[in-house]
C-alpha cells in the first residue's frame, strides 16, 4: 500500500489539480490522507467531492495548528494503522510537487529507508519561485547540513519523501514519540534530523520543483520560521549531549 500525506491548509485551488494527477501517476495500490489543518477555503468541501472518485481520507484539525502538527497527526495516522511494508509519500498539497516522480521514489526505496526529492541534486530544476525565497528555502538545509553533516544528503527541508513505515514504527517503539516536535516549517527538518540518528539508508532523486502551479499564496513565515530552526538546533543539540537521546551522525550505514 502506498499512503500519500497531505497536510493541507487552505489548499482548495490546488488539490482540485494535484488529486488527480496523484491518481494518474499511480498504478499500484494507493490511499491519499488529506491533513486539513483548519482550512477555510473550501477544501473540506473538495475533499468530499474528490472522495467519491478517489481513495482519500481526511483527518480535519478545527483549528490551523501548522505544518508541525498536520505531518504529526499524518504520521501517527500511518504508524498506527498502516503495515511496515507499505510506503509514506510526503507532499507539499500546493502542487509544487509533481506525481509523476513517485514511482521513481518508491522504486528507490528498494534500496533505502528514506528517499528525499531533492532541490540540489544533480538534474534538480526549479520553476517560479524568486531569488529571496530560494535563498530563504535553502536557508534551512544549510544550517542543518552544517550541524548534522551527512554523506550524499543536499536536501534537510525538502517536504517531497518517501518513507519505509517499518522506520516510523520502530522510531515510536524505542522512543515512545513520533520524529517531529517543531509547530511549524522546522519540523520538516527535524523528521530527517531524528530518523538519521537511528541509522536508516537515504537515497535523493532530483526534484523538479514547480512553484509557478502554485495557485495559492505562500504560507511561509519568515521571521517564525528562523527562529524555529534556531529553536530547533538548540534543542537537537541539547539531546545529542545526553547519552541516550539523539546520535551524531555522519554517514548512513
Amino acid at each position: 500500500m502506498i499512503i500519500i500525506l497531505l497536510p493541507a491548509f487552505n489548499e482548495a485551488l490546488d488539490l482540485a489539480e494535484l488529486i488527480p494527477d496523484i491518481g494518474r501517476a499511480l498504478e499500484s495500490e494507493y490511499i491519499i490522507l488529506l491533513v486539513d489543518d483548519g482550512s477555510d477555503d473550501g477544501t473540506l468541501p473538495l475533499a468530499a467531492g474528490l472522495s467519491r472518485l478517489f481513495p482519500l481520507r481526511v483527518v480535519r484539525h478545527d483549528k490551523n495548528r501548522g505544518l508541525g502538527a498536520a505531518l504529526k497527526a499524518g504520521l501517527a495516522y500511518a504508524s498506527a494503522l498502516y503495515e511496515p511494508e507499505d510506503i509514506l509519500i510526503t507532499m507539499d498539497a500546493d502542487n509544487s510537487h509533481p506525481p509523476s516522480l513517485i514511482p521513481r521514489m518508491i522504486d528507490e526505496l528498494e534500496r533505502a529507508d528514506m528517499v528525499i526529492a531533492s532541490r540540489f541534486a544533480g538534474g534538480a530544476a526549479v520553476s517560479g519561485l524568486s531569488l529571496f525565497r530560494r535563498l530563504l528555502t535553502g536557508f534551512g538545509s544549510m544550517i542543518l547540513g552544517a550541524c548534522f553533516p551527512l554523506d550524499g544528503v543536499r536536501d534537510y527541508t525538502s517536504g517531497y519523501r518517501g518513507i519505509r513505515v517499518s522506520v516510523l514504527k520502530r522510531y515510536y517503539l524505542k522512543r515512545g514519540f513520533l520524529p517531529v516536535t517543531s509547530k511549524g516549517f522546522p519540523a520538516v527538518g527535524e523528521i530527517l534530523i531524528r530518523l538519521i540518528s537511528e541509522g536508516i539508508t537515504l537515497s535523493e532523486v532530483p526534484l523538479k520543483l514547480r512553484y509557478d502551479k502554485k495557485k495559492g499564496p505562500s504560507k511561509l513565515r519568515v521571521i517564525p520560521s528562523i527562529t524555529g530552526y534556531i529553536v530547533l538546533l538548540i534543542k537537537l543539540f541539547c539531546e545529542r549531549s545526553m547519552p541516550g537521546k539523539l546520535k551524531k551522525r555522519s554517514r548512513p550505514s
